[in-house]
This record gives structure tokens, sequence and C-alpha cells, in this order.
């Protein structure tokens, strides 16, 4: 409480003006595409509200409203500093401030430049794919996975993951599947992505698997295109069989895992094998341009690719890896954090997204 006077003729009148309390702050971004983002300011005790925003490249902005509803576009990459106030007068205020870090797509770069894959292979035939051309997600071929894994047992889903899968973080958009991953509180958790799969509606017993997909590479994101078997749900995992298409995590950002998870029944353990590859520096990396992550796999061996480069193999034709001999399913999500990644820092970029321009699956004929 403050207090102050003001003189009438030869009579002074007190007043009392209340400062401003209970500065509630909604901060969002509605568009990564185009760095559109919104904030909404409330509080009592309020006649405007005041934002000061600094950013990359010497970046500032000042603006004064009284519904506290503040809409901006960011223009480049970096950290945006916002100072809230909620004013009674010019100096009698409460202020908060947030701090984003934000990627806006480089105008530079052309956002679908990259490889693109061939598409027929010489004695193969195309069998299934999704170039997510519509306006919703194909519900014939895919279904979403929510929560936290919790709902099957696995809480952080078995690696300690910090996000709540919800629907809501994918969308598509211009010929592509964009998932994204937040920074927002949901269910108790911090942050927020998305995690689909094709289970009990699109599984494939070998083939060319080819998916062209451009991806999050900042610190604590996990980006991944995998499979797993059909029967998982009547004997778990690993006897179900893992085939990781593609693993990045951003702290190796130009590292790529291509791998296979599985349980060795003659030793009774877990077990895995595969391959990796680092880009060269001299590549646009895989958050810069789109790449196409690819597997083969017949009845003897499973290889990998990168934009149609072969990077690793595994033979599976030994007894002990009959998993990779039946039906397997696809997965597409963003974890955040875990085990493997670590936790998002001071420098991780929010939102995180996942684009997939598509998926083509080819059958020997």
């Amino acid at each position: 409480m403050l207090t102050t006077s003001s003189c009438k003729t030869s009579e002074r009148e007190s007043f009392t003006l209340q400062t401003p309390s209970d500065l509630q702050i909604d901060l969002s971004v509605l568009d990564s595409s185009i760095g559109s983002v919104r904030l909404q300011a409330v509080a009592k005790n309020t006649n405007n509200y005041a934002v000061n925003i600094e950013g990359p490249n010497e970046f500032q902005t000042y603006e004064i409203r009284k519904d506290g509803v503040f809409n901006f576009n960011l223009n480049s990459r970096g950290t945006y500093t916002f100072t809230i106030r909620a004013l009674a007068l010019e100096d009698i205020y409460i202020e908060e401030t947030r701090v984003i870090n934000f990627l806006v797509p480089d105008p530079l770069i052309e956002y679908d430049k990259g490889y693109k894959s061939p598409k027929s292979y010489d004695g193969y035939r195309l069998v299934w794919e999704d170039d997510f051309n519509g306006e919703v997600l194909d519900g014939s071929s895919w279904t979403f996975q929510k929560g936290t894994g919790s709902e099957y047992g696995l809480y952080g889903w078995g690696n300690n993951e910090l996000q709540y899968y919800r629907t809501e973080n994918t969308r598509l958009e211009n010929g592509y599947l964009k998932i994204t991953a937040k920074k927002e509180n949901f269910h108790d958790q911090s942050y927020t992505s998305s995690r689909l799969y094709t289970i009990g509606k699109k599984s494939f017993q070998y083939g060319r698997f080819d998916i062209r997909a451009k991806l999050p590479t900042t610190q604590g994101m996990w980006p991944a295109l995998w499979m797993l078997g059909e029967n998982i749900g009547s004997i778990g995992w690993p006897r179900c069989g893992e085939i990781d298409i593609m693993e990045v995590v951003g702290k190796q950002p130009r590292h790529l895992l291509g791998t296979l998870h599985w349980h060795n029944e003659d030793r009774n353990q877990k077990v895995q094998a595969g391959g990796e590859i680092y880009l060269n520096t001299e590549k646009a990396g895989f958050d810069q341009e789109f790449h196409v992550f690819s597997i083969e796999w017949d009845s003897k061996e499973i290889r990998w690719y990168l934009d149609n480069r072969q990077y690793a193999s595994v033979n599976i034709s030994q007894g002990h890896m009959s998993e990779f001999h039946k039906p397997f399913h696809f997965l597409f999500n963003i974890a955040v954090g875990g085990n493997w990644p670590g936790s998002p820092d001071q420098n991780t970029i929010f939102p995180s997204e996942m684009a997939v321009d598509y998926i083509r699956v080819f059958q020997q004929q």
C-alpha cells in the first residue's frame, strides 16, 4: 500500500493507491514457422500492462496495453527476455521476467531442402505410404499414445523421460506431419510432446522403409522413428523386438544411430546391435534440412541407410533373433529428457519440432 497526497486550495486531501498484485502470465507460441508469440497478463489493481522484449541481433520492443494481451513476431533464432509490468501508475507497479529460447526457421534455408528418395526400387513394389497431405491424421493408419508411460507400468516410458504425450502436439501442415515438444506444465509434467504408432493398423514383415524427416537437435530432445513387434501386448519388450530406424539426441546433434533390441533366449538377457554415422561437417544438419532414414530388412539381414548410403547392418539369421521374423509396426515421437539425452537446459530451444514429409513401405515382388 502506498499513500500520496495532493493540494486543493488550502486543504490537503489524502488518498490510498493500491499496488498491483497477483500477476499471472501466459506466454505461448502460436506459430513457430513465423515466430508468432502471444503474451497474456492478468493482475489485480492494474490500469495498464507493459512489456519490454530484448532479443538477439539487438532486437528490442516496448508496448503498453490496457487488456494485457500482446502479440509479437520474433524475427530470428535465439534467447528472448520478456519483462512484464502491471502498472497502477508509471512508478507504481510489479513486474516479472520470462525467458524463452526460440527457433525461427532460417529464411535463407528452403524448408523443403534436402535429400529425396526415389519412388520405386528394382525388385520392389510400393505397398503403403503416407505423405500427410490431408488436414487430419489418417485414423486408419495411426493411433496416439498418451501420458507418461505409467498407463503401461512404465513411468517415464522406461527411460525416465520428462514429457507428457498429447494429441494436441501433432498437426498436419503444408503436407508435413509435425510433432512439437513444448515447455508447458501438464498433468504434473513440465514438458509435452506427441507419440503416435500404427499398432493394429499397419504392420509389416520385411521390406524397405523410407522416412523423410527434419529433426530437432537441441539439448534434451530425443526424436525417434522406430518399430516394435506387433505382438508386444502379449509378450512384452524386449521379447517383441525393436528396430530403431533413426535416433538422434540433442547433445550429439550430428550423430545418427540405427539399433536392434531383443531378448537373447540362449543367454536369457537383453541385447542390442546396430551401427552409427556422423554427418560430415560440410553437410547441413538434421535440423537444417530433410534427410531420408531407411532400412532394408529381409530374412537374413537388416541394413540401415542415411540418404541411401548404407552405414550399418546386422545378421538376423541366428536362432536367438526370431523376434525379427515377425510383423512390426511404426512409432514416431519426440521424447524430452531421459537417461540418454539428459534434461533440457538454459540453451534448449522450445518449441522443438520434428517434421515428417512421408513414409513409404516397399516389399519384394
